[in-house]
């Protein structure tokens, strides 16, 4: 796990509107996400990192999202640039899923050779 705290000069995110049921692919979702550049601001990325091993389970790579400091913005970070931050790296060795049951979970066509394509195309 990452956390970066502190003045960025810039930060480029992006947020998906809040989706209902029946929920679209990810990828279908994030052809309407909002995209927004936040100059000069103080706040703190968080996030983690994934080996490409777990891609699937997770999205390989970093994966981070911004919180302005006033609390009033933020989304997924496309982009970065510090100008004075401090970092913290926690090492993280155990990785417990908990699955839902449900019948829709259950009946779910999460997996397939499209699977790392949607993720790349969703994540970016």
């Amino acid at each position: 796990a990452v956390q970066i705290s502190g003045e960025f000069a810039i930060v480029k995110t992006r947020t998906v509107a809040r989706q209902v049921q029946p929920f679209p692919p990810l990828t279908t979702a994030a052809e309407h996400e909002d995209v927004k550049v936040f100059n000069e601001v103080r706040g703190t990325l968080i996030g983690f990192r994934t080996p490409a091993f777990a891609q699937g389970i997770g999205v390989a790579g970093f994966h981070l999202h911004f919180l302005r400091e006033d609390r009033q913005a933020g989304g997924h970070v496309l982009d970065f640039a510090v100008r004075d931050v401090a970092v913290q790296i926690a090492q993280i060795h155990n990785l417990n899923i908990q699955l839902p049951s449900s019948p829709a979970f259950l009946q779910a066509q999460l997996a397939g050779p499209s699977v790392n394509d949607a993720i790349k195309a969703s994540e970016g």
